[in-house]
C-alpha cells in the first residue's frame, strides 16, 4: 500500500478540503496520514474515517511570544518534527497543503531522497497574491513568495482550486506542466428538502423570499454592500446572513443604523452534515466577494456549489471563474459587486420571474450531478495513481 504524509500548518479543525481529499485517497487504497498543529483541547491523534491525524505539540507555543522571532522558532520545531514523523512513516508522497509548508515537504525529501518520495503541491489560493499580504511585513512577503518561487519547480505535481489560478500559476513560474484544477466543492446532495427554517425561526411571512450568504463573516465578502442593496430590494425580500466571524456585530450595528432589522436577519453558522437543509430554506444565494486581491479576483468560492447543491439560483460577482461557472450551466445571475444599485436590481430580476427563476433552479439540479466532490475527487485519485 502507498503511503501518502499530507503537511498542514493548521490544528486541522474543519478543514473540508483537506478532509474530503484524505478520505477519497484513504478509501482508494492508499494509507494516508495528516501532520496538523496541536491546540488545547484537541486529540493528538484522531482517526478519521479512511485516515490518520497527528497533531504536533510544540514547546516553543507555551514558552514563546507571537512576534516574528517566535514565529520563526516555532516553525523550526514544526519543521523538525513533522521530519521525526516522515522518517517513522516512510511515505511514497507529501502532499503539502498550502505556502507555508512547502520547505517542511522540501526538507523530507532532501533527506529521505527525490528518488523515493513524490512531492505534491496543493495551493488552496493564490499565495504570492493573496489579501493577508496587504498587512504583512514586506520581509515576510517576501520570503513567502521566494519559498514558492524556490519549491514550486521541485514539486511533482501541483494542484491547485481555480482555473485562473492554474493559468497564472504555469505562466508566472514558467511550468512545463499545468497545476492539475481540483475545485473545493461538496458532495452531491439528493433529496433536497424546502423546509423553511429560516421562516419559523425568524417568524417570516409565508409569502417573504429569502436571500442567503452564508461563510465566514469578514471583510471583503461583500456583505456591507449587500446590506446596502436591501434598501431597493423588493420588500417581500428579506436577507439572511448565516455564519460566524469577526464582523458580525459591526454589521449588527449597521442593519440598525439603516433601520433594516426586519428585513436583514443573523443566522449562527451550523454544523456541515445540516447546512444543506438551512441553504435549501432559502431562494437565492449570493457570493458577492470583492476584488481586495488577486487571489479573491480569482476565486471560486465553495458557497456557490453549496448553492446548486441545495438548488437554489446563484447571484455572484462578475469575475472570470465565478461568471464561467454561473453562465454556462446558467445557474443564475452575476453583477458588479460594488455597486448596491446593481445588486439590488439582480436580485429583484432573479426573484420576481418565475418563469426563469424556475429554469435557474432546474439547472441547478442538473448542474449538481457534475459540480460535486464524488466527481472532482477522480481526477485526485488519478493524479496519484499516475505518479
Amino acid at each position: 500500500m502507498k503511503k501518502i504524509l499530507m503537511i498542514v500548518q493548521n490544528d486541522f479543525v474543519n478543514d473540508s478540503r483537506i478532509i474530503k481529499e484524505a478520505n477519497a485517497l484513504g478509501e482508494n487504497g492508499f494509507e494516508v496520514n495528516v501532520l496538523a498543529l496541536h491546540n488545547d483541547g484537541l486529540k493528538e491523534v484522531e482517526k478519521f474515517q479512511f485516515f490518520l491525524v497527528k497533531r504536533i505539540k510544540l514547546a516553543t507555543r507555551s514558552k514563546l511570544g507571537k512576534n516574528k522571532f517566535s514565529q520563526a522558532f516555532k516553525f523550526w520545531e514544526f519543521k523538525q518534527k513533522c521530519l521525526k514523523e516522515a522518517i517513522k512513516f516512510k511515505p511514497d508522497f507529501v502532499h503539502c497543503h498550502d505556502v507555508y509548508t512547502l520547505p517542511i515537504g522540501e526538507r523530507i525529501i532532501g533527506k529521505l531522497g527525490k528518488e523515493n518520495i513524490k512531492l505534491i503541491y496543493d495551493s488552496h489560493e493564490l499565495w504570492s497574491q493573496a489579501s493577508n499580504n496587504i498587512t504583512m511585513p514586506k520581509s515576510l512577503l517576501y520570503i513567502q513568495n521566494s519559498i514558492e518561487k524556490k519549491v514550486i519547480k521541485k514539486c511533482d505535481s501541483i494542484i491547485t482550486v481555480s482555473p485562473s489560478i492554474v493559468k497564472y500559476l504555469k505562466k508566472v513560474y514558467n511550468l512545463q506542466k499545468s497545476p492539475i484544477l481540483i475545485r473545493n466543492i461538496p458532495f452531491l446532495y439528493k433529496n433536497v428538502k424546502k423546509e423553511k427554517l429560516f421562516h419559523k425561526q425568524f417568524k417570516l411571512d409565508e409569502t417573504k423570499k429569502i436571500l442567503i450568504y452564508q461563510g465566514v463573516i469578514s471583510k471583503g465578502r461583500g456583505i456591507e454592500k449587500l446590506i446596502e442593496a436591501m434598501k431597493s430590494v423588493d420588500e417581500k425580500i428579506v436577507f439572511v446572513v448565516l455564519g460566524n466571524g469577526s464582523m458580525v456585530e459591526s454589521y449588527k450595528k449597521y442593519v440598525k443604523e439603516l433601520n433594516l432589522e426586519n428585513r436583514v436577519y443573523f443566522h449562527p453558522a451550523v454544523s456541515p452534515d445540516v447546512l444543506v437543509k438551512y441553504t435549501a430554506s432559502a431562494d437565492l444565494g449570493v457570493s458577492m466577494i470583492k476584488n481586495i486581491c488577486l487571489s479573491y479576483y480569482y476565486s471560486l468560492p465553495n458557497k456557490m456549489f453549496e448553492y446548486i447543491q441545495a438548488e437554489i439560483p446563484v447571484l455572484c460577482s462578475n469575475y472570470p471563474d465565478m461568471e464561467d461557472i454561473v453562465t454556462n450551466y446558467r445557474v443564475g445571475e452575476v453583477t458588479n459587486p460594488d455597486d448596491d444599485n446593481n445588486i439590488a436590481t439582480a436580485i429583484n430580476k432573479i426573484l420576481s420571474d418565475n418563469k426563469m427563476y424556475k429554469v435557474y433552479v432546474d439547472n441547478c439540479i442538473n448542474a449538481k450531478e457534475e459540480l460535486n466532490w464524488q466527481c472532482e475527487s477522480e481526477k485526485l485519485i488519478k493524479l496519484y495513481q499516475s505518479l
